[in-house]
């Protein structure tokens, strides 16, 4: 014998409970559960990424930290070339820094696009 899904209307065998097409028991109700939101879902399926984000801010924060040292231990020297080299550490590092932030936030956007779409 079957029995017709009272949600989609498929017939399914008597000797399953759960509709093989819509994922509804035979009295009509989900047979999955929506006590996990779907954004705690998307968080652990893009963990990984999230994570990699983090260490591009963090690699940020230490480029950024580093070419500030480098640059006053050559401003520190009195020669017009170690001046050059400091502004030179300078303006690389804030490059590399913003390159950097640039990415984290890019993989950032890309998982709130792909959690925004799966609503």
């Amino acid at each position: 014998m079957t029995w017709k899904c009272k949600n989609c209307r498929t017939e399914s065998d008597d000797n399953v409970d759960v509709c093989w097409k819509c994922g509804y028991t035979q009295k009509g109700k989900p047979s999955y559960s929506d006590d996990i939101p779907a954004q705690r879902i998307v968080f652990d399926k893009y963990a990984g990424l999230r994570i990699i984000a983090t260490l591009f801010n963090v690699m940020a924060w230490v480029v950024g930290l580093c070419s500030v040292l480098f640059s006053f231990i050559q401003f520190s020297h009195s020669s017009e070339e170690s001046m050059i080299y400091g502004v030179t550490i300078i303006i690389t590092g804030c490059v590399t820094v913003l390159g950097l932030i640039a990415f984290a936030r890019i993989l950032i956007v890309l998982v709130d696009i792909e959690k925004n779409t799966r609503k």
